[in-house]
């Protein structure tokens, strides 16, 4: 599947999870920059994908490492093995803290304060490469930018490692199961013990008309699951009653 799809897959998946267990804003925003760009993450194992050139030079660092650990294009990173890494990895960049101590004087009166250094910096980079598999970052910079900005909120988030590591391990589920396992090619979901590619070809080849319904179909899910779950679920119970 091609990135921006991957990335809306993400999105839709965390518009349902939000849905059914609601959070306050700046929760919202963190988890679903975290699910959608997990929901991308996968394809750093290919340095010609649209996000091994979204945060440049970084994420050109980051895929040719990715590509080498993971075995190559569609191995590692696509199987369970790879989502569970990945959710390992967020959950031990999020116990990152620096704590900033109280100052007190007469010009200046900061109150003592924990800023969630791993987890800021992890929803930076997902906001950023997801915001880029969606072609809404020309030329690099704006992504540069709203990574910054979603990173100092993440600093401020306080977020259970434990989910940070589950919408990880969970976007990057999406993008295999939902995603490349529906085309052609399909995923080696048990890489490295298993290295055959399991499929399900419903959505053929990679950017097929096919692709673009289903990419259709889940943002409609992605917009329309709250609308209905809050507002037509609730009218149609009453009606009914």
């Amino acid at each position: 599947m091609l990135g921006r799809s991957h990335t809306i897959s993400g999105l839709a998946a965390a518009s349902i999870c939000l849905t059914l267990n609601p959070q306050p804003v700046p929760t919202i925003i963190a988890t679903t920059a975290l699910v959608a760009g997990a929901a991308i993450a996968p394809d750093l194992d290919h340095s010609g994908a649209t996000i091994s050139r979204s945060l440049p030079p970084l994420t050109k660092v980051v895929s040719h490492g990715v590509n080498i650990i993971s075995g190559g294009h569609r191995k590692g990173t696509h199987s369970v093995v790879g989502w569970l890494i990945l959710g390992a990895l967020a959950y031990f960049a999020s116990l990152w803290h620096v704590t900033i101590p109280e100052i007190d004087s007469a010009v200046l009166t900061i109150h003592e304060t924990t800023l969630n250094m791993g987890a800021g910096l992890l929803i930076g980079f997902m906001a950023g490469i997801a915001l880029a598999a969606l072609h809404l970052d020309p030329g690099g910079i704006p992504g540069w930018f709203v990574a910054a900005g979603m990173a100092i909120m993440g600093f401020l988030v306080a977020m259970n490692p434990l989910i940070i590591a589950a919408c990880m391990a969970g976007g990057a589920a999406v993008h295999s199961v939902a995603g490349d396992m529906l085309t052609t090619e399909g995923v080696p979901l048990l890489y490295p013990f298993i290295t055959t590619n399991l499929r399900v070809p419903i959505l053929g080849d990679t950017g097929s008309t096919r692709e673009k319904a289903y990419v259709i179909s889940l943002t409609v899910v992605a917009i329309a699951f709250p609308i209905i779950y809050y507002i037509g679920w609730p009218m149609l119970m009453s009606h009914l009653g």
